[in-house]
């Protein structure tokens, strides 16, 4: 970080940032995420039928059902191997970004929480759940987009149509499971809510594409066609709770500190953090951003977060803000200095697609100085216990603030 000094002398910084694949899992409650960098072991990439399982892409993971046969289950499906996530660790909110690729082919698409244990042949099933499923019939009342929810043992299952949305595009979809309703959003506008099937049993996170229509009876007919029938999503997370950011109380020379580990909505160029903060006495400062940006080929447009602090205004794609064409999924830290006078001050950070924003720090204090500024992107060596880095730096007696993004 930085350092600052009591008197009035200057003040001294440090800044380290370590470029590291990380999930920073504790301020918000955060349970899983996944913004599909790499491939990870909680998943069971799985496939039923000669088909291929889910592929990762530039920032994503596709589900691509392609060329399904006849009077054959295929299925191309992302979940949980077992069912990890319950109530009674309190209220759980899912977020996900998805994007269907084409109109709905023949079959059953979807995304959501569901209990995966055998169902002994009964008609419903513990889910949470968006769902598409489109029957080979024309006209045919086994064609529908729906918001699901479901509870087993009560039979019970409750839904609402959903389709006034074009799954064709991007859509942030959030679904909040409680012990006393099942709240489902598309874009942030509420679409469904339930109170009367409400899942007791644990989940599992599903992504699916399969070949199966489903009935009002609990028959289920599989379909044949050519082609393919693509399901992408940007990026899943679970909490316990809401999401909700760490702010510190302003302390020393350290006006503001607030750890986000936020994930943006998907939308384009919105105004994402408004913060308002106070600077005690004039002096020199430092704004530090510590984010990551995706770019996603030709499914999406790229992450990118740009901000204006006051009157200065920083723009798109320039050294200060974050482009995820050149990041390429990587975290970066803006270290950008300010003189800031003594009072109101007003910052604004703007997120356009789905940029990962970590942190913001502030620091300000009279005549102060960065001692020390460095960046390197790589690994530790292999070892349990070893000396990685030394930094070797002067100061006077005066207080000395440190900063470092892992």
């Amino acid at each position: 970080m930085y350092g600052f000094p009591s008197s009035l002398l200057r003040w001294f910084c440090i800044f380290l940032t370590i470029f590291l694949f990380f999930n920073f899992a504790s301020a918000q409650q955060l349970l899983l995420r996944d913004d599909f960098q790499n491939k990870k072991a909680i998943w069971w990439w799985r496939s039923d039928g000669p088909v291929d399982p889910p592929q990762l892409k530039s920032g994503l993971v596709s589900a691509n059902l392609k060329n399904p046969v006849a009077d054959t289950y295929c299925n191309t499906e992302l979940m949980n191997p077992d069912n990890i996530f319950s109530i009674q660790q309190g209220p759980l909110l899912l977020r996900m970004r998805v994007r269907a690729m084409q109109p709905k082919r023949p079959g059953s698409w979807g995304w959501g929480l569901w209990h995966t244990e055998g169902t002994a042949g009964q008609l419903f099933f513990d889910l949470a759940w968006f769902m598409e499923q489109k029957d080979s019939v024309p006209n045919s009342l086994n064609t529908w987009f729906r918001a699901i929810s479901g509870n087993k043992q009560q039979q019970l299952l409750d839904f609402t149509d959903v389709n006034q949305i074009d799954p064709t595009q991007w859509h942030l979809y959030q679904i909040w499971w409680s012990s006393d309703s099942v709240v489902m959003w598309v874009d942030q506008q509420r679409v469904f809510r339930s109170v009367t099937a409400i899942p007791n049993l644990s989940m599992a996170f599903h992504f699916w594409v399969d070949n199966h229509v489903h009935d009002l009876f609990g028959n289920m007919y599989k379909q044949e066609w050519q082609g393919e029938n693509e399901l992408v999503m940007d990026f899943m997370e679970i909490y316990r709770g809401w999401p909700h950011a760490h702010i510190d109380t302003p302390r020393a020379n350290c006006v503001y500190r607030a750890v986000f580990n936020e994930i943006g909505n998907g939308k384009s160029d919105y105004l994402w953090k408004d913060i308002v903060f106070q600077v005690p006495q004039d002096g020199d400062g430092v704004l530090l951003i510590t984010a990551r940006a995706e770019s996603y080929d030709t499914y999406s447009d790229d992450d990118d977060i740009r901000f204006q602090l006051d009157s200065v205004s920083v723009a798109w794609d320039t050294p200060f803000a974050f482009n995820g064409n050149a990041l390429q999924g990587k975290v970066k830290t803006v270290v950008f200095p300010y003189h800031f006078r003594a009072g109101e001050h007003h910052l604004q950070i703007y997120g356009d697609v789905t940029p990962t924003l970590y942190d913001v720090t502030i620091l300000s204090a009279p005549y102060g100085k960065a001692i020390l500024v460095d960046t390197t992107r790589e690994s530790p060596p292999d070892a349990e216990q070893f000396l990685w880095k030394t930094y070797t730096f002067t100061t006077r007696d005066e207080w000395v603030s440190i900063y470092i993004a892992a």
